[in-house]
């Protein structure tokens, strides 16, 4: 989930040649115990301090309208992400310096200190080289086909002879290799560089479905009612803040804050006034 969902997926249907093969997420699974090592930062020190001390909380960000984009009339980054980061790094006492990434390469950034957080979904894969906050909001995993499709609901599609297209590197992937691995994913997995491509591989025939978040999905819906959402679904998607392992000061200080958004609202409120439908506040605890 890299580019922007729903109306502007067209204009990156260009990279649909660029598929990729069914092994491995890229970076993210390279050198775990290397990255690891390198986000404890200086020895004996506190990431929370230091970000104090600096007023900067350094945010990984990549494109996914309406979450986290770049607006073109105002070169200014918007979406609901981007407030909800800016919040944290006001709860933290300091101020958000965005860096930009991949949605492939967002976990491996905070593991290697290139920035401190990244907002993302929580996966067994990612969690081996980042620690994760405590859940801010959730979807579910399911797909969408053509309105002339035969394929009803997830189950429908879940079968040898189908072949369905995924975001390479995503949450979305990561869960469908692990659901593969263990003998519950039965169709055909088409690993595509981006959003659109993906679309596009279904609106060719290449494959009969497009698989992601709910949420992801009903904002391409709403912009192409060509296409339409199964019945059913294969998982549930939580999204946190991704943290550098070995800093419990800094995480308890992360997981305070996005407590307080649940509780107080922010998050219910966000959802709300970017139109994110399909998705819920996690349960504060």
């Amino acid at each position: 989930m890299q580019k922007h969902v729903g109306m502007v997926f067209v204009p990156i249907i260009a990279v649909f040649s660029l598929l990729v093969g069914a092994e491995g997420f890229g970076p993210e699974r390279a050198s775990a115990a290397a990255t690891v090592a390198a986000a404890s930062g200086p020895a004996g020190g506190s990431l929370l301090a230091d970000i104090q001390s600096s007023q900067k909380l350094k945010v990984g960000w990549a494109e996914w309208n309406p979450l986290e984009y770049r607006d073109v009339a105002s070169n200014s980054l918007k979406g609901m992400l981007i407030d909800m980061a800016a919040k944290l790094a006001g709860d933290l006492g300091t101020k958000p310096e965005f860096v930009e990434d991949s949605w492939a390469t967002l976990a491996s950034g905070v593991a290697t200190g290139k920035f401190n957080v990244a907002l993302e979904g929580i996966t067994t894969e990612r969690a081996k080289i980042v620690d994760f906050s405590h859940p801010l909001y959730q979807t579910a995993f399911t797909a969408i086909v053509p309105k002339g499709s035969p394929y009803g609901s997830w189950s429908d599609l879940n079968k040898a002879n189908v072949s369905i297209s995924v975001t390479t590197g995503s949450n979305t992937d990561q869960l469908l290799t692990e659901l593969s691995q263990a003998g519950k994913i039965k169709a055909h997995i088409i690993r595509i560089k981006d959003v659109g491509a993906g679309v596009l591989a279904m609106a060719s025939g290449q494959v009969q479905a497009y698989t992601d978040q709910k949420d992801a999905l009903i904002s391409v819906t709403s912009s192409h009612p060509e296409y339409r959402l199964v019945t059913g679904s294969y998982g549930v998607a939580q999204f946190g803040i991704a943290v550098p392992k070995g800093q419990p000061t800094f995480k308890a200080a992360v997981d305070k804050a996005v407590v307080s958004m649940l509780k107080d609202g922010t998050v219910k409120e966000l959802l709300a006034q970017y139109h994110i439908v399909g998705n819920e506040p996690a349960a504060a605890r």
